[in-house]
């Protein structure tokens, strides 16, 4: 893996969250619970701070209210019994100098305190589970720009979509809630500890009774965890189905398919929902157990309290109090905690697909925006290409291939489909690297420390070039931010757009549709060729750039083309005749290889480069 230094290296999935030998069931929960809490911890240290200072002045207003509430009911029914509890007496100074009410207003003001304290740190919570998520979004965005074209163009775009979409809404609700539950786990020590200091047998008695269905939970967690992993990859599923049903809806119109697509869209939804549901139920089985539960403990602990153990009215009020404080906190700590443990699945999934995507690193540094001119000519000297191993018995694309493209010409690169041109392209630009052989740039091999600066270089234009669903005007600026507007219409006018944005409805800042699903595909076409225009690169790569277009549309832009002679250096593909006359060299591909070289314009043919093998062959007789 590329561990080049500045980069951020993604937290391994076998090293973070994965199962550990072993361990069991509990200690394993317990591991993936820590290691994700230290993620969040660690995505903002200053939020962080943040928050651990807004969860200690939670505790001390829950604290305080808590100990407020004893004199104040005390005083309401002249109890000096409940006075005398422990701890109570603490703010007796205070009782007796503001009576009840002071008290009550007291009592009042520190639950004001305690609402905005804990408004206060929902927002630094949320704040901090943003940071993480798009610690991990960032993670996998630069990984997949950095990898292998290779390995991108295999990469399935859904699963990509899936973990910067899906997953991060359920990450972020996890995220969040992880707070909730360090939260929680406090303030109920701190209840407990009270409670104990006025009676240690009801204590005992909640203790006992909030443990069992925690550990009734925990032994239903592997259930449980078996169908949220289960969700995540119907959740992954899903996404990937309406992501190939989307792109189909035209094939699918046009065919008849229309019952075929939508059948499989609701088949997947189907498991989808049938795997919520499953969900679904055991979350209500654990609600459902812990409301019953808590029910019996109230009634145990009125019972002991007031037949057993006698305490003072205000005592039992307070304790009452505490338990229904309590024992909801228990419920919501149970529940926090499915959230978290239902978050994980799709941090697995994220952690693990951005390691395999760093893992395909492509060699080499960013360039920091430096370009590289082109001054003698791009040379392929003994190149070949394959695509997957050698030992798989497939042909090279590209076989021991020799090839000039001089700098400032125009040359055109023809031949049948599937004969390597696309890969030559591919080459050209650095996106492959080539199984043998050298591509030079001026007489320097373009070798991974040039693959920045040389990429800065370089434009093109294909027949999938992408346009985004915003304006005209930052759709071109994508090539060249800061263009002003007469550079932006010079494109224009170099592309033969210029007549028909001015007749757009807002010209260069009209809306031009999802991928510019607003123009036509040949106004599409032209103005990535505007955009491209725009970068002002020292090589143009033109790849089928203009099979939407007409004759004469064409014809101008090739007129215009022309005029970069000896300026710029424009490498065309195309199966049409016009290229011919228009290109100063004509390279064609056969099978693999380059069989001839035309000198173009005229169309006079030049000298025949044989095939390797067809050389081999005529050395041997």
């Amino acid at each position: 893996m590329n561990t080049a230094s500045g980069r951020k290296k993604p937290v391994s999935p076998s090293g973070v969250l994965a199962d550990k030998s072993g361990q069991g069931g509990t200690g394993q929960a317990a591991h993936r619970l820590l290691d994700f809490g230290r993620q969040i911890l660690a995505a903002a240290p200053r939020l962080t701070m943040a928050a651990v200072v807004g969860m200690v002045c939670c505790i001390v207003l829950e604290l305080a209210a808590l100990l407020l509430l004893t004199p104040l009911l005390a005083q309401a029914h002249n109890d000096g019994a409940a006075a005398r509890a422990p701890l109570a007496g603490l703010f007796d100074p205070i009782a007796a100098r503001l009576g009840f009410d002071g008290l009550l207003c007291g009592y009042v003001v520190v639950l004001g305190l305690l609402s905005v304290v804990l408004q206060y740190s929902g927002i630094v919570h949320r704040r901090i589970a943003y940071a993480f998520v798009g610690r991990l979004r960032c993670d996998l965005l630069a990984g997949l720009l950095r990898a292998r074209w290779t390995f991108v163009s295999g990469l399935k775009s859904a699963e990509v979509t899936h973990a910067l979409t899906t997953a991060t809404v359920y990450l972020v609700i996890g995220a969040q809630q992880f707070w909730q539950l360090l939260s929680g786990c406090l303030v109920i020590a701190v209840y407990t500890a009270v409670c104990a200091a006025w009676s240690p047998q009801i204590t005992l008695l909640a203790g006992l009774g909030l443990a069992l269905p925690l550990w009734l939970g925990a032994m239903r967690r592997d259930a449980s965890g078996a169908v949220r992993r289960r969700y995540a990859e119907a959740g992954l599923a899903y996404d990937a189905t309406v992501a190939d049903s989307l792109a189909a809806v035209r094939w699918a119109k046009t065919h008849g398919l229309t019952a075929r697509v939508f059948g499989e869209l609701k088949q997947t939804l189907d498991v989808y929902a049938d795997v919520d549901l499953a969900l679904l139920r055991h979350a209500s089985a654990n609600r459902t157990m812990q409301a019953a539960w808590g029910a019996l403990m109230m009634g145990l602990t009125l019972y002991l309290a007031l037949i057993r153990l006698h305490l003072p009215l205000a005592q039992i009020v307070v304790l009452l109090f505490v338990f229904f404080r309590l024992w909801p906190r228990v419920g919501s700590l149970m529940t926090t905690y499915h959230q978290i443990d239902h978050a994980l699945p799709f941090l697995e999934q994220t952690l693990r697909l951005t390691q395999t995507i760093e893992a395909a690193a492509e060699a080499g540094s960013d360039s920091g925006g430096e370009r590289m001119a082109l001054r003698g000519a791009i040379e392929l000297r003994d190149v070949s290409f394959r695509y997957g191993p050698q030992v798989d018995g497939r042909s090279p694309v590209l076989d021991r291939l020799n090839a000039r493209i001089d700098a400032g010409a125009i040359t055109a690169l023809i031949g049948p489909s599937g004969t390597g041109k696309s890969t030559l392209l591919d080459l050209v630009a650095g996106l492959l690297q080539p199984t043998s052989g050298q591509v030079l740039i001026d007489g320097r091999r373009l070798s991974p420390d040039l693959l920045a600066a040389w990429r800065n270089s370089i434009a093109c234009v294909g027949t999938d070039s992408p346009l985004f669903h915003t304006s005209l005007r930052e759709n071109l600026c994508m090539g060249a931010p800061g263009a002003s507007d007469a550079e932006l219409w010079q494109a224009l006018d170099f592309a033969a757009a210029g007549d028909f944005v001015t007749r757009l409805p807002d010209a260069l800042d009209t809306l031009i549709g999802d991928r510019g699903a607003m123009l036509s595909g040949g106004e599409r076409q032209r103005i990535c060729l505007a955009r491209a225009v725009l970068q002002r690169p020292a090589l143009l790569i033109l790849d089928e750039a203009t099979n939407a277009l007409d004759a004469e549309t064409e014809a101008r832009i090739f007129s215009r083309l022309r005029a970069w002679r000896g300026d710029r250096t424009v490498l065309i593909v195309s199966h049409r005749p016009t290229v011919r006359a228009l290109a100063d060299h004509v390279l064609e591909l056969r099978c693999g290889n380059l069989v001839s070289l035309d000198r173009g314009g005229s169309g006079a043919p030049g000298a025949i480069l044989k095939p390797a093998a067809m050389e081999q062959e005529e050395a041997i007789r």
